[in-house]
């Protein structure tokens, strides 16, 4: 049975653009897969706290070195990490407020460890966790690039990063542009793949 984890981090609830979006690829893969199990993350409803002194040190601390108080810390980062770990397939959507992935990046924050997801070496990180599908949905308020005015994309370049960081590559993002812009039925202008 496969699983697919849906990480949901806009605050708008129902109200929001990438949400609604996100809800045509589900259903088209339950009606492919019909023993797929759907993981709901809404992160707006259980948010992920920024991580803290202790669990930034504990993660730095080599695993056969730490005591109990310190894997005590990490147990709500490694039950994160175990969800992501478990799935087949990860669907996320995330808006771009001020420009990045608020609350998407405050999970991230937690999944992506050294000695847990990823090694470093002196040629870089080699990512731990195994390959797996991502798709992730961004939604933006203005139209992104270079027509005036310009609107950069930092969100999906850092997306991938750091996911492949953690060896989960070949991401597509796609944009939903100009949400602030409704077309006729309420719906974004514009959808792009970056």
């Amino acid at each position: 049975m496969a699983t697919l984890l849906h990480i949901a981090a806009s605050p708008r609830a129902e109200a929001s653009h990438s949400r609604r979006a996100t809800q045509e690829p589900i259903s088209e893969r339950q009606g492919h897969e019909s023993a797929l199990t759907v993981v709901l993350c809404y992160l707006a409803a259980e948010p992920v706290p920024h991580p803290t002194a202790c669990l930034a040190d504990t993660s730095l601390t080599a695993p056969p070195k730490r005591n109990d108080a310190q894997r005590a810390v990490l147990a709500p980062s490694e039950t994160l990490t175990n969800e992501l770990d478990a799935a087949d397939v990860v669907l996320a959507f995330t808006p771009t407020h001020n420009f990045t992935a608020s609350l998407l990046k405050s999970r991230i924050n937690h999944v992506v460890r050294r000695h847990r997801t990823y090694r470093s070496t002196v040629n870089g990180e080699i990512g731990l966790l195994r390959g797996r599908p991502v798709r992730v949905l961004i939604a933006c308020g203005r139209a992104l690039g270079s027509a005036p005015p310009p609107r950069e994309d930092l969100a999906t370049p850092y997306l991938r990063y750091v996911l492949e960081t953690i060896r989960l590559k070949d991401v597509p993002v796609i944009a939903l542009e100009n949400c602030n812009r409704r077309a006729p039925g309420g719906k974004p202008r514009d959808r792009h793949e970056h």
